[in-house]
């Protein structure tokens, strides 16, 4: 009900304005009013916005105060109002009877479930139970803007289906379904939506006052009316003896064309609906500027600053202007005192374009902590961006700086919810390596306390000694088989035994069972989600303790969410488990992933008491000294309205229901206000997951203003936020640059024995020598590493070895075909991947073809004489030390007509070039060949021994198109293993002088292919490899 032309003058309306602290001003008010009044205080009933709300009074309470003992007022939140809300009177009153005896709300939680179960019915759209909880979610939101906008929910069969496409008229049909069909399930339980509910007792409470005008002061302060019941609260509040309504932010300012002009993304539309809502001739000029103001904190003269503010929301104003007077902006031209007031008040407003998310962050936590250097300052950070805000709450835990964040961190995300979530991960994944891995390495995990050293050292052996490489088979079963076959062979190659953890294993399938038992070795597994959720609590409580798991913030708030979905699973099917169609243990995950992710953990102590990150709308409760507006790119603020799964925009528009650009109005007030703090800073990213964003049509604006002014908007740039960011993020810039690493260990600790192998290794790239044989670090395999080319490369080298060594004296006709049979068995033996099949076995087919080609060409000459021949070579030095080069040749091949040898090498990946060779950068066939020269294979195959060196080749066994060879002959041959012998020995000279460094990568065009070092030499740190990787590579 509207109030009548000549009553609205009744109306008790107050606005505080954009750049005014709105609690500090609402609290130095009322604790004026009431100082000759002890009690006076607290017989004010003060509503408003959120419970965030509420406490932000209460520390303004106290703030102003300085700490004397006050009797606050009774602080309520709008649109949480409950029975004890409605005066004792109201219980006579037969209108409010009814109010004060409504059903319960039903639960969240069940009617998720509720809602999930009937959209899993609805099989034409929706093919998961996790779908269907995830659109529970936006349908239960659907059903509270209903309720929450007055629309009547049998309204949706007068939306004409024939205006939509085909989809929308399935969605429209199913809605039309659920509308029919859930009210009566409410009725069933006895229980009434909680947005219905709410709006009942908020409609009871108007009409209580409305009815009784109680001379009490109430006052409802901070809430635009944006929801109809708030709205009528609000004007029934306004016309009340002692009643009053402050308004965030009104523009009493802006011309009338404009504010004719306004629509729903605009800042003011919100509070130009509430005030039309309440009279058609309240004119926002009728609203009185709270008298209330404090003075402002500030080192400037009180009237400047004034002044200064004014400019300020001038410049906010023109920043909103709408589109239809934007043709305004080519006229700017405000008088000279305006322009230097503006000008003036831009010296407290910066903006930061950064190059990404983290280097936002890094900027904004060098502001925060800046904040800390001056006694007394305040600084909050607003932003929507959750992730941006997590970011920065990170950096400066850095300083021990714990953040007082609203929104709070959500329950998947912290301790308990990560751990949660392994738990059923790496069930779901059949415990493979790194599932596993994660999950028993969680700090939650716990032994029992007197093998907890050894229960870790366990988890550690089975990470290092077992589980890198490829993986095991799937489950427990595979997993035990793959330990010991990998436990026989460390011991048949007469290493040491690892450690035995099979006492882990044991545990670990213990604490898995409830799990397994109901998958019962199958991912896809059907099962009620009750017996999901049972299992893996016990689970969870078998790794864990339960009272480890359970305690702390979000230990606490975990048990709560699952303990209220198993007693809602309980209530919604009034115990029938069977009710809920059974599902697949990662749809479960999915479904309490979805749940914990809407519950946010707030610290209850231990934050810093002068800085703070707010949501837009306790930020328009409070003002800090220094506000930082963040996340200012199009589609985050304002926010992207987003795909509404159940009704298009002219549906909605159809039915009844606000638009979705009304967001877009509310992110722009709340961006005006903060806009007019007294310093503010405004920042965005350039660039968000690598792709370039747009910045906000805020900041957009606000340049074109600034154009219009002649003020250049690069005028805002200048802080030196960003460049301390960036001297102080992981780029780099502020350390000085790493220098080569150039480690001269002790002669003594110096290799003198050293395979053929490492003699590149150590002229391309020393320090990696040095790592690998003086330190003794190796690269760990990766976890779950997939078949690669070099596995395949080993399968090649055995299936060749293999046919060799049963042919070596006589070459059989039909030689491919064997083979084929032969790659054919060992690679069903080695390979248990069949979509490997199809891109190995034609490579596997073509070196076979190439192979028999170039075998058929050797036997004209001469015989396979040691297979896997192993050598040495000592190598005397002038100061008498002796150093031993050792190989295992692939093979080497006698000839038949005088004993000479070829050494041959089977290569599956690039072949050596005669350049490389010739240049010293290939010398592994080289000093074979050497060895040949001076006996030092004498000894590994069959008398006669090999007389000299025929040559050295590299077969090329990739399979690849176009395959080539290496051959070096006869007196190139001998000549460049004579030239490999002296340089080696020239090599090891040089590193017996104590002063000569292990220089990591001394010629960075020489690199080899593969470093698995460099992360320990930081060779990113200061070089660049990109073009000296090509040049290696043509070296090569």
């Amino acid at each position: 009900m509207r109030m009548g032309a000549a009553d609205h003058k009744k109306l008790t309306l107050f606005t505080i304005p954009a750049g005014v602290a709105f609690a500090d001003a609402l609290a130095h008010g009322l604790l004026g009013e009431t100082k000759d009044d002890p009690k006076g205080l607290s017989s004010i009933h003060l509503l408003l916005p959120t419970r965030r709300a509420t406490r932000t009074m209460q520390n303004a309470f106290l703030r102003l105060s300085k700490g004397a003992p006050i009797l606050l007022p009774r602080l309520s939140a709008l649109g949480e109002v409950d029975e004890d809300s409605l005066s004792l009177e109201s219980i006579a009153s037969s209108s409010n009877h009814a109010a004060l005896t409504l059903p319960p709300a039903m639960p969240k939680i069940r009617r998720q479930i509720l809602l999930a179960r009937m959209i899993m019915e609805w099989k034409t759209r929706v093919h998961s139970p996790d779908q269907a909880f995830a659109l529970a979610g936006t349908l239960g939101r659907l059903i509270d803007q209903c309720y929450m906008e007055g629309v009547t929910l049998d309204a949706l069969p007068t939306l004409v289906p024939d205006e939509f496409a085909d989809h929308w008229r399935v969605t429209l049909d199913f809605l039309s379904i659920i509308m029919k069909l859930w009210p009566a399930l409410l009725d069933a339980h006895g229980m009434i939506d909680a947005a219905d509910r709410s709006g009942r007792l908020t409609h009871a409470l108007a009409n209580h006052w409305d009815a009784t005008r109680p001379t009490q002061r109430i006052i409802a302060a901070g809430s635009t009316g944006s929801i109809p019941a708030t709205a009528r609260l609000l004007r029934v509040i306004a016309g009340l003896p002692n009643g009053s309504v402050i308004l965030p932010a009104l523009d009493r300012d802006m011309d009338d064309d404009s504010w004719a002009a306004l629509d729903d993304s605009h800042s003011q539309q919100a509070l130009k609906k509430l005030l039309h809502g309440m009279d058609d001739n309240l004119h926002r000029h009728d609203v009185t500027v709270w008298p209330h103001t404090p003075p402002a904190q500030t080192d400037t003269n009180p009237a400047i600053a004034q002044k200064q503010l004014s400019a300020r929301q001038w410049l906010a104003r023109e920043m909103m202007r709408p589109a239809a007077t934007a043709d305004a902006w080519t006229t700017l031209d405000p008088d000279a005192e305006t322009r230097t007031h503006v000008r003036d008040t831009l010296g407290r407003v910066r903006r930061i374009d950064a190059e990404n998310p983290q280097e936002e962050a890094e900027a904004i936590a060098l502001i925060l902590r800046e904040t800390l250097e001056t006694p007394g300052r305040t600084a909050s950070l607003v932003t929507p961006d959750r992730m941006l805000a997590r970011r920065v709450s990170l950096i400066m835990n850095r300083w021990g700086i714990v953040m007082d964040d609203s929104g709070g961190q959500p329950l998947s995300t912290t301790r308990v919810g990560i751990f949660l979530r392994l738990i059923a991960r790496a069930a779901i994944e059949q415990y493979a390596p790194a599932a596993l891995l994660a999950a028993v390495k969680h700090s939650l995990v716990r032994w029992d306390d007197n093998d907890t050293a050894d229960g870790r050292g366990m988890v550690r052996a089975l990470d290092r000694h077992y589980l890198r490489g490829p993986a095991p088979a799937h489950g427990w079963d595979g997993l035990t088989a793959h330990i010991t076959a990998k436990r026989d062979a460390q011991i048949a190659r007469g290493h040491e035994a690892p450690p035995d953890v099979a006492p882990l294993i044991d545990h670990l399938r213990t604490c898995f069972a409830p799990l397994d038992d109901l998958l019962q070795g199958d991912a896809a597994t059907l099962r009620p989600l009750p017996d999901w959720l049972s299992a893996h609590i016990k689970v969870a409580e078998h790794l864990s303790r339960a009272d480890t798991i359970w305690t702390g913030e979000d230990g606490e708030a975990a048990a709560t969410v699952l303990a209220e979905l198993h007693g809602e699973l309980a209530q919604a099917f009034a115990g029938d488990t069977n009710a809920m169609p059974p599902m697949r243990l990662d749809d479960y995950l999915s479904i309490i992933s979805g749940m914990m992710e809407g519950v946010n953990i707030r610290p209850a102590y231990g934050t810093h008491p002068r800085l703070s990150i707010l949501g837009q709308i306790e930020a328009r409760m409070s003002q800090a000294d220094c506000v930082i507006l963040a996340g200012l790119n199009d589609g985050t603020w304002p926010p992207d309205p987003g795909h509404d799964p159940w009704m298009s925009r002219p549906m909605r528009k159809q039915f009844g229901l606000p638009p979705t650009d009304q967001m877009v109005g509310f992110a722009a007030h709340d961006f005006a206000c903060g806009f007019c703090a007294p310093t503010v800073y405004l920042s965005r990213s350039k660039r968000v997951d690598g792709t370039p964003t747009v910045p906000s049509r805020w900041l957009q604006r606000l340049d074109t203003v600034l154009q219009a002014l002649d003020i250049p908007p690069e005028h805002l740039h200048d802080h030196p936020a960003l460049h301390r960011a960036r001297m102080f993020s992981d780029d780099g810039a502020r350390v000085p640059a790493a220098t080569r690493p150039a480690p001269t260990p002790a002669v003594d600790r110096r290799p003198m024995t050293l395979p053929v192998t490492d003699i590149e290794t150590w002229m391309r790239d020393p320090y990696a020598l040095y790592a690998k044989r003086i330190l003794r670090l190796r690269k760990l395999d990766m976890l779950d590493k997939p078949e690669d080319a070099a596995s395949r490369g080993t399968l090649i080298h055995e299936v060749f070895e293999h046919f060799v060594s049963d042919h070596m004296h006589e070459w059989p006709d039909d030689a491919q075909s064997r083979l084929i049979t032969l790659a054919h068995d060992q690679m069903k033996d080695h390979m248990d991947d069949p979509r490997l099949w199809g891109f190995w076995w034609p490579r596997m087919e073509a070196a076979i073809d190439h192979f028999v080609t170039l075998e058929t060409a050797q036997r004209a000459h001469s015989k396979p004489w040691a297979l896997e021949a192993t050598g040495t070579l000592p190598i005397t030095l002038e100061n008498g030390h002796v150093f031993t080069l050792t190989a295992k040749a692939d093979r080497i091949d006698r000839s038949v007509i005088d004993g000479r040898a070829t050494v041959i090498d089977y290569k599956t990946g690039t072949l050596p070039s005669k350049k490389a060779i010739e240049a010293g950068l290939a010398p592994q066939l080289p000093l074979e060949g050497a060895m040949i020269l001076h006996g030092g294979f004498n000894d590994s195959g069959p008398k006669p021994a090999v007389d000299g060196l025929r040559a050295f080749t590299a077969w090329d066994g990739s399979g690849r198109k176009n395959p080539t060879v290496l051959i070096v002959e006869d007196g190139d041959a001998v000549h460049l293993a004579t030239y490999a012998y002296n340089g080696l020995r020239d090599l090891v000279t040089a590193f017996q002088n104590p002063a000569t460094p292990y220089y990591s990568l001394p010629n960075p065009a020489n690199a080899p292919k593969y470093r698995d070092y460099d992360q320990l030499a930081r060779v990113q740190e200061w070089v660049v490899l990109s073009d000296a990787d090509d040049e290696a590579e043509d070296a090569a």
